[in-house]
């Protein structure tokens, strides 16, 4: 297949930002066939996504493997936050280096740069090139319009809004703005070795509308205390990390879908309440309602 035009993405390999953007990219891709896309990423983060994940493949994506900041001959054995420190150290220089390597192999330079928000300096390199820059957040938008007003925020806080509205906003605060979201892990996947997300059964038997799903993520979990509570409880939404507690506030406030467990904390108790108001009350229904619709 020739191409005629080629794209630099560069991901973010912590947590779950590579895979919304390769969701994206793989569906760009497909619109796009006459466009090559070179996707780079960490080695660790690229072995995770594509050994765990059943994906058909594109002829217009290459991927990359990006230094991560670990010294030559080490095995890293620190903390999530310190390889996320030693990745940021070692950019852009790495990013630059692959991009150098892949313009090579496939002859012809890049054209624009699609990079995970959090990889500010994508701005930079792009600007360098001559080339658009378009940044990829892969939180709700909630979050992002918290940055853009956080000191608004800090002089008046609680103040409510819905997506649409944010949106809107959004859209008058940059000049080319696009919401595709909710990001969803929506490519098939084989069975993970290891599972951080957890997924509980509860209600009674063959009853329909009886699943309640709870999700952690992949990089913070609560302490061993709380799971402990949240196990004896059978295993609401607690939000202790990142944009989380406002995913939790338009969750249970703005969307009213779900609720968050009081103080954000599990206990047993608390656990119970939030699960018997989901499943068996009033409020559980008009939630259902609201979901559907």
């Amino acid at each position: 297949m020739a191409f005629h035009s080629h794209i630099g993405v560069l991901a973010f390999p912590f947590g779950t930002h590579a895979v919304p953007l390769l969701t994206l990219v793989r569906r760009l891709a497909a619109s796009a066939l006459g466009f090559q896309f070179s996707f780079f990423n960490s080695a660790t983060s690229n072995g995770t996504i594509f050994n765990e994940r059943v994906l058909e493949p594109c002829e217009n994506i290459r991927v990359y493997d990006v230094w991560d900041g670990t010294p030559e001959g080490r095995v890293f054995s620190g903390s999530h936050f310190e390889a996320v420190g030693l990745f940021l150290k070692a950019s852009p220089g790495n990013f630059e280096k692959v991009i150098e390597e892949a313009e090579r192999e496939i002859g012809l330079k890049i054209c624009c740069l699609i990079s995970d928000a959090f990889l500010w300096f994508a701005c930079d390199l792009a600007e360098k090139r001559g080339v658009p820059w378009v940044p990829f957040w892969t939180a709700a938008s909630c979050s992002l319009s918290a940055h853009i007003y956080t000191d608004e925020i800090l002089k008046a806080l609680g103040s409510k809004e819905i997506d649409p509205i944010i949106t809107k906003d959004l859209k008058s605060k940059f000049h080319h703005f696009l919401n595709i979201g909710p990001s969803i892990l929506s490519s098939p996947t084989r069975q993970p070795r290891r599972q951080n997300r957890v997924p509980v059964v509860a209600g009674k038997p063959k009853q329909a509308k009886s699943v309640v799903y709870i999700s952690f993520g992949t990089v913070i979990t609560p302490p061993e205390n709380e799971l402990v509570a949240l196990a004896e409880a059978l295993k609401p939404v607690r939000p202790f990390f990142g944009d989380q507690k406002l995913n939790s506030r338009m969750v249970e406030d703005s969307w009213k879908i779900g609720v968050k467990v009081k103080d954000g904390i599990f206990t047993k108790s608390e656990t119970i309440d939030a699960l018997n108001c989901v499943m068996w009350s009033e409020a559980g229904n008009v939630m259902r309602k609201m979901f559907i619709s």
